[in-house]
């Protein structure tokens, strides 16, 4: 069933010091007509995300990129460390950059999941900031790819398991981490990392779905 779009602005912290969360939905985040019910849009300052009401969220951003993170019971400074972590249901959205300091993280998900792309990982590591050591090669040997293509992957880590989807705020416990990441053409990387609760895990692939038209970047 569709129920009208709800919005909910998230502060923000990071770089240049906390920012005010959004009063009012921005133009740059095209709102879908409908939501499933039960769901609301999730707007910080530079990014968005589908997620059920009642969630709190909270964003980092700084020069390597955007983080936000929507989950229950949110404090509004928990998500802001890059050491925080979170078990149970979860959306984290993220955007990072592949021409700051953010490109090491960047070559780290290039390095696990787009082998095409090997060359930027060459590149980064021939810096000698970061040793070869920190980018290995191939998916991490628990998780399922579900769909791929030339600059999307989509892909399931398992309930206990390291892997793409705990490369991120949300920790391994006893639920699944479905995820997408996207890779644009000037090697800045979009990601989706989404945990569910049980009665919910049927929404995950539109939730996704919606998450990905929210952002832009989804689409560079």
């Amino acid at each position: 069933m569709a129920a009208p779009v709800r919005f909910v602005g998230c502060p923000a912290d990071g770089q240049v010091g906390p920012i005010a969360a959004p009063a009012r939905p921005d133009p740059k985040f095209v709102l879908p007509a409908s939501l499933p019910a039960g769901y609301a849009v999730y707007e910080a300052q530079d990014l968005a995300a589908v997620a059920p009401v009642g969630w709190t969220c909270t964003e980092r951003y700084g020069s390597a990129g955007s983080y936000l993170l929507v989950a229950p019971g949110l404090s509004s400074s928990a998500g802001l460390s890059k050491d925080a972590h979170v078990t149970g249901p979860a959306i984290q959205v993220s955007a990072t950059s592949g021409d700051t300091s953010g490109r090491f993280a960047v070559a780290r998900v290039i390095a696990r999941m787009f082998p095409e792309h090997a060359a930027f990982v060459r590149q980064v590591v021939a810096e000698g900031i970061e040793p070869a050591g920190n980018f290995p090669a191939g998916p991490y040997p628990a998780d399922i790819i579900t769909a791929r293509g030339p600059a999307d992957i989509a892909y399931t880590t398992p309930p206990g398991a390291e892997g793409m989807g705990t490369q991120s705020w949300l920790r391994r416990d006893g639920d699944p981490i479905e995820g997408v990441a996207h890779l644009s053409a000037t090697n800045d990387l979009m990601e989706i990392q989404l945990r569910l609760p049980a009665d919910r895990r049927g929404d995950g692939a539109r939730v996704i779905a919606l998450t990905r038209g929210l952002n832009a970047g989804f689409t560079d």
